[in-house]
C-alpha cells in the first residue's frame, strides 16, 4: 500500500506544479533580452515597456494555459506572500539595471569622482552578482532549484562580458536571457502535453 500523504505534502505538490508551467522562467528571460535590445539599440523605453508587459502578462497568461489543465489553487497567506514576492524581486531586477544604465551615463558627462570610476570599470561584475544572486534567491524563496541555474547563467553571462574583449554586455544579455526563455518554453511546451485542458475547475485551500 502507498503511504497517505499529508495535507502538507499534498500542498507542496501543488505549490510545485503551478510553477512546471516555465512561465515565470519565459518572463525573466524576456526580461533579459528586453535590456540586451535597449543596449543595442539605445532604445531605453523598450526595457520599461517590456518589463511592464511581462509582469502584467504573466497573470493573464497563467489564467488561460495553467489553470484550465491544474484547478485554481487557492493557498493560504504563505505562499500567496512567496508569489507576490518573485513579482516584486523582478520589478526590483529591473529598477536595479535601469539605475546602473543611469550610473555609467553619469560617469561618461565628464568629472567624477574616483570611486565611481572604479565601480564604472567593472560594473558588469556587480550587477551579475546583484541579479544572478538575486534569482538564485527568488529560487530558494519559491523552492524551485532549477533558478540557481538561471543565477548562474547570468552571472556567468555577464561576468564573461566582462573579462572578454568584444563581448558586449547587449549580446551576453541576449544569449543568456534567450536561453533561459528557451528553457522556459520548454517547460511549458511539456507542462501542456501533460496535463490536458480540464472542463471543471476546482480549488484546493491550504
Amino acid at each position: 500500500m502507498k503511504p497517505e500523504l499529508t495535507l502538507e505534502q499534498v500542498e507542496r505538490g501543488a505549490w510545485l506544479r503551478i510553477f512546471e508551467d516555465g512561465i515565470w522562467d519565459i518572463a525573466l528571460g524576456l526580461v533579459l533580452v528586453a535590456f540586451g535590445l535597449s543596449i543595442i539599440t539605445g532604445m531605453t523605453a523598450v526595457v520599461t515597456g517590456a518589463v511592464v508587459t511581462v509582469l502584467v502578462s504573466v497573470g493573464c497568461v497563467k489564467r488561460r494555459i495553467t489553470e484550465p489543465r491544474l484547478g485554481r489553487v487557492r493557498f493560504g497567506n504563505r505562499r500567496r506572500r512567496q508569489l507576490q514576492n518573485i513579482s516584486w524581486l523582478l520589478a526590483a531586477l529591473s529598477v536595479a539595471g535601469v539605475l546602473v544604465f543611469l550610473f555609467i551615463t553619469w560617469t561618461a558627462q565628464g568629472a567624477v569622482p574616483a570611486w565611481a570610476l572604479a565601480i564604472r570599470d567593472h560594473f558588469l561584475i556587480v550587477i551579475a552578482l546583484i541579479w544572478g544572486g538575486a534569482v538564485a534567491f527568488g529560487g530558494w524563496l519559491l523552492n524551485l532549484p532549477r533558478f540557481y541555474v538561471h543565477g548562474l547563467i547570468i552571472s556567468s553571462a555577464l561576468i564573461g562580458s566582462d573579462l572578454a574583449d568584444g563581448y558586449s554586455l547587449g549580446v551576453a544579455l541576449l544569449a543568456c536571457g534567450g536561453l533561459i526563455v528557451l528553457f522556459g518554453l520548454e517547460l511549458l511546451i511539456r507542462f501542456v502535453r501533460r496535463y490536458p485542458r480540464q472542463s471543471v475547475r476546482g480549488e484546493a485551500d491550504e
